[in-house]
């Protein structure tokens, strides 16, 4: 009896068998990393990428306007921020809404 233990046992430590679930282990991993970036691709159209948030200094220098300024335009309900914990961040969706209807040849209004 204990001859049949150690060879079943021999198989499942063969070579071979740790060789064919190393690769089916590396397959899976593969497949999970495939619907992680999936995943985050959705996420990134759903909501924008992070990359495409500006904070609130990025966007006073693009309006060519100092941070305060900003405040109050936030204030008046003119520019809405998305709130990322503690922190603010604009779209450039937004800030283009922002120019088109209170932007004029002669400045911000």
């Amino acid at each position: 009896m204990e001859s049949i233990t150690r060879s079943t046992e021999d198989e499942s430590n063969s070579p071979t068998r740790s060789e064919d679930r190393i690769q089916e282990l590396e397959q899976r991993t593969r497949n999970l990393e495939g619907q992680v970036e999936t995943l985050r691709q959705r996420l990134e159209e759903a909501e924008g990428s992070p990359e495409s948030r500006w904070t609130p200094e990025q966007v006073a220098d693009y309006l060519n306007i100092s941070e305060r300024t900003l405040d109050r335009i936030i204030d008046r309900g003119h520019l809405n921020p998305l709130w990322v914990g503690k922190q603010r961040r604009f779209t450039p969706e937004a800030i283009e809404a922002y120019i088109r209807e209170h932007c004029t040849s002669k400045g911000i209004g």
